[in-house]
């Protein structure tokens, strides 16, 4: 069998391709959108000190969280879907593109970081309210400068 010849049953390997990526895209545009939301929802309820946008905020972080994961994992499956159907493309991508896949992979380890961290320190900076706003702010900016 050469490389590169393997198919998917029924629905073929673009179709697969296409679905995993589609679906990342939508779950990690919703993240970024919603970490930059959070952090401001926050901020309003800071200077305005009604709860409301700080209960926002958290629950906003919380979905933020609990969807990283599965946005990590669609990326995830599909780059092993990408080098195992397409093994000759994905070898000249990789070659084209090392600088920007290595760098968009430490960007993606610092939004890991800030934003669990953002979120698990929640309680701990309630007295440093400003502090934990802009931790927010950092991880949304981040995020977006990795997308970009």
């Amino acid at each position: 069998m050469p490389v590169g010849d393997l198919d998917v049953p029924v629905i073929g390997k673009n179709a697969v391709i296409a679905i995993l990526v589609q679906s990342h895209i939508l779950i990690a545009t919703f993240i970024l959108g919603s970490s930059l939301i959070a952090p401001a929802a926050e901020y309003l309820g800071m200077v305005t000190k009604q709860p409301r946008y700080e209960r926002f905020a958290r629950n906003l972080a919380r979905l933020i969280v609990l969807l990283f994961a599965t946005g990590s994992a669609l990326a995830i499956t599909f780059v092993l879907a990408l080098v195992t159907l397409f093994p000759i493309f994905f070898s000249y991508l990789q070659n084209i593109f090392f600088w920007v896949f290595l760098v968009e992979a430490f960007w993606f380890l610092g939004v890991i970081i800030i934003l669990y961290a953002w979120y698990n320190t929640w309680d701990k900076l309630a007295y440093r309210k400003s502090l934990h706003v802009v931790f927010g702010f950092v991880a949304g900016g981040i995020g977006l400068f990795q997308m970009t």
